[in-house]
């Protein structure tokens, strides 16, 4: 009987198993490979110049989020429900390739001349310059296609490639603390590979792009304002940490405080894959008794793994990083975010953006980026910017902010 079940689930499931699969393998390479590296760069570099190789990402990183202007999410969606009408899937590809291709070009600009204004030194310039490299990501990269078509065996198999080239790349051109402004660069290089791989395969393969019309680029920005607004907000808050350690601390901490996201984006990789996974059936069914098994899913998964890691973190911060009471403080207290991350995630992606709630969506994500805005703001008044664990203490309780809304607003609207 239970045998009958199993088999009838992964029946009925395929393509979302085969989909959490690739979307495994996609995840487990983004954030492992460059592991590999990791340890080789800090000691290479130090950590004061790898600090501040993780500042100039970070502040690229509101650029790439101008660039995406929310079509991960909003394409695969768009697309999703017109999977069968090839005609639908041509008009809506070609309106967002039109629509990056003009804001790239756009922010490529603004970027370029901000740099060469007003950043003095000649490092630091080529330091940002190259950082923007990483942009390529965001511009070049499709994978909401892929999503969409329930087809992520390419993207996998690109990023695999794409990664082992940047480790040899590393490992080939750092060698030496003077490298330094090169290592965003090489990532850089990878993403544009990769990039231009994935649109030459969905345009030979798939869609054939056309002139769209007015009308189609703006359902496409229309659908994805939102998305990108609330992206746009929530990058203020997760990014501006390292900003202001920067500034207020120093770029040593900045390293720390890096090394303690990492492990945090590692733990947070499974509850991504199965949410992006499920995304698309969820995107056509709209069931609320599978939501409901997706988030106790989550939790039970992230708690337990959570509290195996725990075990480890001293382990692994002694290998990968500078061990230190500090930085394995910071690391363990990070992890707490993971289980309240594994309810919050679905309720947003699954909850609230499937249903077409996407203006409640991003009233919640101004709401926490007001509320962290705030605190930093006290933070400052009160002296509070030169301790780490202010920061460390604000994130997890932004994090618990997040939760508390959004399981008020799907209560709210039924859909919990």
């Amino acid at each position: 009987m239970y045998k009958r079940k199993i088999v009838s689930l992964i029946s009925n499931n395929k393509k979302i198993i085969e989909n959490l699969s690739y979307l495994t393998v996609i995840q487990i390479i983004s954030m492992l490979l460059p592991f590999i590296t990791y340890p080789y760069l800090i000691k290479t570099l130090g950590l004061s110049l790898y600090g501040k190789v993780m500042l100039s990402q970070a502040i690229v990183s509101y650029v790439a989020i101008i660039i995406d202007f929310g079509f991960t999410i909003s394409a695969t969606k768009s697309i999703a429900e017109v999977i069968s009408d090839k005609v639908k899937i041509n008009e809506i590809c070609s309106a967002i390739i039109v629509t990056k291709t003009i804001v790239w070009v756009i922010s490529t600009i603004i970027y370029i001349t901000s740099v060469l204004v007003f950043v003095n030194d000649f490092q630091s310039k080529i330091l940002y310059l190259t950082a923007y490299t990483l942009t390529f990501n965001e511009f070049l990269i499709c994978q909401w296609f892929f999503q969409a078509k329930e087809d992520m065996k390419i993207i996998a198999l690109l990023s695999v490639i794409a990664k082992i080239i940047n480790i040899a790349l590393v490992f080939t051109f750092i060698n030496g603390p003077s490298d330094y402004i090169y290592v965003s660069l090489l990532t850089g290089i990878c993403y544009f590979i990769t990039g231009v791989g994935c649109i030459l395969l969905m345009l030979s393969r798939h869609i054939e792009l056309q002139r769209p019309s007015l009308s189609s680029i703006k359902n496409v920005i229309k659908d994805s304002f939102n998305i990108f607004l609330t992206s746009a907000v929530i990058t203020i808050k997760n990014k501006l940490d390292v900003i202001l350690i920067g500034a207020f601390l120093n770029s040593e901490f900045v390293a720390i405080y890096d090394f303690s996201q990492k492990i945090l984006t590692l733990a947070l990789i499974p509850i991504n894959i199965i949410n992006s996974a499920v995304f698309a059936k969820m995107s056509r069914e709209k069931s609320l008794n599978f939501l409901k098994k997706l988030i106790f899913a989550s939790v039970i998964l992230s708690t337990g793994y959570v509290l195996f890691a725990q075990l480890f973190i001293p382990l692994i911060t002694k290998v990968l990083f500078v061990p230190s009471e500090e930085s394995i403080f910071l690391t363990r207290m990070m992890m707490i975010s993971v289980v309240v991350f594994s309810i919050s995630l679905p309720l947003a992606r699954n909850g609230l953006l499937i249903y077409g709630y996407t203006h409640l969506h991003l009233l919640g994500a101004f709401s926490t980026t007001i509320v962290y805005l705030l605190t930093m703001m006290l933070g400052y008044y009160f002296n509070l910017l030169t301790s780490l664990n202010f920061f460390l203490y604000t994130s997890i309780g932004i994090f618990s902010y997040e939760l508390i809304y959004r399981i008020a607003l799907c209560r709210w609207k039924k859909i919990i």
